[in-house]
C-alpha cells in the first residue's frame, strides 16, 4: 500500500479495535438471545404438551373420606451459565473433570426438592 504508513497503522489499529467491540458486543447479547430462545422453546413445549384427560368429578358421598389435594413439585431454578462455567477442555480426563463437577453440583441442588429446572 503507498502512501503515508502513519495512516496505514491508524486505519489497522481503528480495525482492530472494532474486530474486538464488535466482538464485546457479541458476548454481550448472545446470553439474552439464548434466554429468548429458551423462553420460546418453555412455550412451545407447553403447547404442545397433551393435556390430561379430565375425569368427571363424583359427587360426594357421606362416609367417603375426603381425598387427598395433589402434592405441588418443588423445582430448584438453576442458571445453565452458573451451572456449566466457561471453561478450556484439552484432553478427555478435562471433560470427565467438568461432566463430574457438573453431575456433582446437580445432584447436591437435587437435595430437598423434585426436580431441577435449568434456566
Amino acid at each position: 500500500m503507498s502512501g503515508n504508513p502513519f495512516i496505514h497503522i491508524i486505519i489497522l489499529s481503528v480495525q482492530g479495535y472494532l474486530d474486538i467491540a464488535g466482538s464485546v458486543f457479541l458476548q454481550k447479547i448472545i446470553p439474552g438471545i439464548i434466554q429468548q430462545k429458551d423462553a420460546a422453546m418453555t412455550r412451545i413445549e407447553a403447547a404442545t404438551k397433551p393435556k390430561p384427560p379430565v375425569s368427571p368429578v363424583k359427587p360426594a358421598v357421606s362416609g367417603d373420606t375426603p381425598s387427598k389435594p395433589p402434592v405441588k413439585k418443588v423445582y430448584k431454578q438453576l442458571n445453565r451459565q452458573v451451572l456449566f462455567p466457561p471453561k478450556t477442555l484439552e484432553k478427555p480426563e478435562d471433560i470427565d473433570a467438568y461432566l463430574a463437577q457438573v453431575k456433582a453440583t446437580l445432584t447436591t441442588m437435587m437435595q430437598g426438592c423434585d426436580g431441577i429446572r435449568l434456566n
